[in-house]
């Protein structure tokens, strides 16, 4: 009897033993839940992070809306009629710009701000083996705070001999545009516009600055 007694509380001391040694490692498994889920709870606040630093998480969808952003293109001055432009730029900074691309080559004879009139006198140049003169008309009308509709007449002329083989006179060329052409791109270059885009008859053979007498 005293054996068996003494093996009923070995076996219950070594049972209670066992069952102290397993109590603190299940409380334990609770508490790392608990910390799991409070850590969970602050991340899933508002400018918060899993690591807690507040800096928001990068996402793909933000760096591909950020790299597919282009660069705003750039308007130049564009041909919107036979001989009309449209001038990215305030009616001050067009004028200002446009009487000194004239007065490279030209003298000038109208000029009025006002109205937005200018006129050049004639100037006589060689080409191809004939005296050839021109003269230039420009027109300047506001189409926005940023924004100037900018009209070019080219009036040529060549002296000709009459048919009596002694007299000469000035008849009308039609080799008009190509100086219409030049005139558009100097003022792109010197008001820091992008190389314009014009028709075909109206680019000059040569970039270069009319010939002169």
């Amino acid at each position: 009897m005293k054996i068996s007694g003494l093996l009923s509380q070995a076996l219950l001391f070594g049972f209670g033993f066992q069952l102290t040694a397993c109590v603190p490692a299940f409380l334990d498994k609770y508490k790392r839940e608990e910390v799991r889920a409070s850590q969970q709870k602050a991340a899933a606040r508002p400018g918060k992070t899993a690591d807690g630093t507040g800096a928001p998480a990068a996402t793909p969808s933000a760096y591909s809306s950020f790299f597919s952003r282009t660069p705003k293109e750039t308007v130049g001055i564009t041909q919107i009629g036979d001989g009309v432009f449209r001038i990215p730029l305030s009616y001050d900074r067009t004028w200002d710009t446009i009487v000194d691309v004239l007065l490279r080559n030209y003298n000038l004879q109208i000029v009025d701000k006002s109205t937005g009139i200018l006129t050049t006198e004639w100037d006589s140049f060689y080409l191809d083996g004939k005296v050839n003169r021109n003269k230039v008309s420009v027109r300047l009308k506001r189409a926005g705070s940023q924004s100037v509709d900018l009209t070019v007449h080219n009036n040529v002329e060549t002296l000709s001999r009459i048919p009596d083989g002694v007299s000469e006179v000035w008849l009308p060329s039609d080799r008009v545009k190509p100086e219409i052409g030049r005139i558009i791109q100097n003022l792109a270059i010197a008001s820091g516009q992008p190389k314009p885009t014009l028709a075909a008859d109206m680019k000059p053979a040569v970039e270069a600055p009319k010939p002169a007498m």
